[in-house]
């Protein structure tokens, strides 16, 4: 017995039954997932394949060690022998216009250069003996207008008031024995001083 498939007058089988038949008897296979890889590009938005791979660089700056409480007693001790220094000539000319001048000019160059290594460094002569600088509380340069009137003039102006400044003056010291070792005046000029030679 022949069948329509052996038949050569037999009518071709219908295409779309053909296909759904196929296509039933096919079992899914799942496509893979399309994998897309970024490529760096030119300004106008073009993929260039031969380019090197871009990451971003963020730089960190590591962050200054505080200054030890004997480092920044040194350079206390410094900056005061400093000063007492330039009143030397007057009791050596016996408070004579002579010494006297000499002392003005004295003391006038130690505060130029003083204001030289505010400004330069955050450093007094004595910090810089010391190996250490002031910089502000997050690390950053203090600027030197932030060093010499908040830092400086306004804590002698402090120490300077009746009854008040010697008080003012105890207590500012005693604040150096604080975890961050900032004094009064460091937190009125948001300052902190730090190892020059841990930067």
């Amino acid at each position: 017995m022949s069948t329509s498939s052996d038949n050569p007058f037999a009518a071709p089988p219908k295409a779309g039954a053909a296909v759904g038949a196929t296509a039933a008897a096919t079992p899914a296979v799942a496509k893979p997932a399309a994998v897309t890889i970024a490529m760096p590009g030119n300004a106008h938005g073009a993929i260039n394949p031969y380019a090197a791979p871009r990451a971003a660089v963020v730089d960190h700056e590591e962050e200054a060690e505080l200054a030890d409480r004997f480092q920044r007693l040194r350079a206390a001790i410094i900056d005061g022998m400093i000063y007492i220094v330039a009143a030397l000539p007057v009791a050596v000319f016996n408070g004579k216009p002579l010494g006297i001048g000499l002392s003005i000019a004295v003391f006038i160059g130690l505060i130029a250069w003083n204001c030289v290594l505010l400004a330069r460094n955050g450093q007094t002569i004595g910090k810089k003996a010391s190996n250490i600088r002031i910089v502000r509380s997050d690390g950053s340069d203090a600027g030197f207008a932030r060093l010499f009137f908040l830092r400086m003039m306004l804590f002698w102006a402090l120490n300077a008031v009746p009854f008040i400044g010697p008080v003012f003056s105890l207590v500012n010291i005693l604040f150096i024995f604080r975890e961050d070792r900032r004094c009064i005046h460091d937190l009125l000029a948001d300052t902190k001083v730090v190892d020059a030679g841990a930067r």
